[in-house]
């Protein structure tokens, strides 16, 4: 895995927009001057990691061995990869500023996830099963699910709701999807 130090020798961040731009690239790069050449003309300055994948997140190559930006950002900043996964706190994956970024453990990733396009009832953990007509508030964590039926939608939304406060979901969890 690439170092901090050649990470900022290759890029640029801007905290601002949270978007990654290449660096004029030294010759000790390159096998030949003339590839350095071509290469900065080329890209120099222009903005890197601007692929996106399936989930949305910004990826690119460096050395070729791809990379997702928000983990180049947070290595660039904190001088190191981050050792769990990175949530983008307010659900957008290609915003990229430091700010929208936080280290997390699956877990707690999984507590601030936009509500699935499946969804019927508008909210996340209540669902209406069909072998027994009751409105379901349900949800899961560290392992452990948690499930109750109700006569009505309030009642298992307000469930949903007592538990989201009670396992530490972020606040976020649940939102819409972010085009």
């Amino acid at each position: 895995m690439i170092n901090s130090e050649v990470l900022n020798d290759l890029l640029l961040y801007d905290p601002d927009t949270g978007k990654l731009f290449w660096r004029v690239r030294d010759v000790r790069y390159f096998k030949a001057e003339r590839a350095s050449k071509i290469w900065n003309t080329r890209y120099a300055g222009k903005e890197a990691m601007t692929t996106r994948t399936k989930c949305g997140h910004l990826s690119g190559r460096v050395f070729d061995k791809g990379y997702l930006a928000h983990r180049i950002i947070w290595c660039l900043h904190y001088g190191d990869w981050p050792d769990g996964e990175l949530d983008h706190v307010n659900g957008v994956p290609f915003d990229n500023r430091l700010k929208n970024l936080r280290s997390v453990t699956s877990s707690e990733n999984s507590k601030n996830t936009s509500i699935p396009k499946h969804n019927t009832s508008g909210f996340m953990g209540v669902y209406k099963e069909t072998y027994t007509g009751k409105w379901v508030g349900s949800a899961e964590s560290d392992g452990k699910r948690y499930k109750k039926r109700f006569d009505t939608i309030e009642q298992a939304i307000l469930y949903r709701k007592q538990l989201d406060e009670k396992l530490g979901f972020h606040e976020n969890h649940g939102r819409s999807k972010p085009k």
